[in-house]
């Protein structure tokens, strides 16, 4: 999968790269791991073996085992790139500087618009993650930490404007909006399994909708 400049993933620092790696050796790393990622999101990580990468990614086996000892070790760098990437999505998106001068609606709307781009951009990720995460448990804790840290970090910005939440009691407001945001969302994505009354609208009315739907919950009131 190639991560196109200017997307939310994109300059994804990650553990696997080496600074004393060659540009072309560092390619051919990148190549394995954005195939390997292509593969175990569409078919699954048991069902994809080391041969099925090597030949998406164009290069010969012998090539990846130099990169990669074995199997599980492409699984968890793979598993340790996108991990990285969230991280870096969630430090800038929850730095206050981001939301200067903007109210809980517009904060709202670029949550759901940027979690929308990424799940969009990188549809198998959660797949990858939940499948190690039933065996590991170091990745099934670092997921779980990354939401506390992405939905917590979401309720201070929204508590920091607390001035504009009519809701008799704004912190309770806020973590349901939270809660019920991530469920919507959840919902909206996975429309195999969780079909919505909503899924033949766009991406930006989905959005309006939902930031209509939650502002009308927190009582939000201009500031004056």
């Amino acid at each position: 999968m190639d991560r196109a400049a200017g997307s939310e993933w994109s300059e994804a620092p990650s553990r696997w790269e080496s600074s004393g790696q060659q540009p072309r050796s560092l390619a051919t790393q990148q190549a394995f791991l954005d195939s390997a990622e292509a593969l175990f999101s569409r078919s699954g990580i048991e069902s994809t073996s080391v041969n099925d990468v090597a030949s998406e990614a164009h290069r010969s086996i012998g090539s990846l085992y130099h990169h990669f000892q074995k199997k599980e070790t492409l699984v968890m760098a793979v598993v340790d790139r996108i991990l990285g990437d969230l991280d870096r999505v969630v430090e800038f998106r929850l730095r206050p500087p981001h939301y200067k001068g903007l109210g809980i609606a517009d904060i709202l709307s670029d949550y759901l618009r940027t979690a929308l781009s990424i799940e969009r951009e990188r549809p198998g990720y959660k797949r990858i993650l939940f499948e190690v995460g039933l065996v590991d448990e170091e990745t099934r804790s670092a997921f779980k930490r990354f939401r506390q840290r992405l939905d917590g970090g979401l309720v201070d910005l929204l508590l920091e404007r607390r001035s504009e939440i009519g809701h008799s009691d704004p912190e309770t407001a806020a973590r349901f909006v939270v809660d019920q945001l991530s469920a919507m969302l959840w919902a909206r994505l996975d429309r195999v399994m969780t079909p919505t009354q909503l899924e033949d609208r766009d991406d930006a009315d989905f959005v309006a909708e939902t930031v209509t739907s939650a502002s009308a919950y927190l009582q939000l009131r201009e500031e004056s």
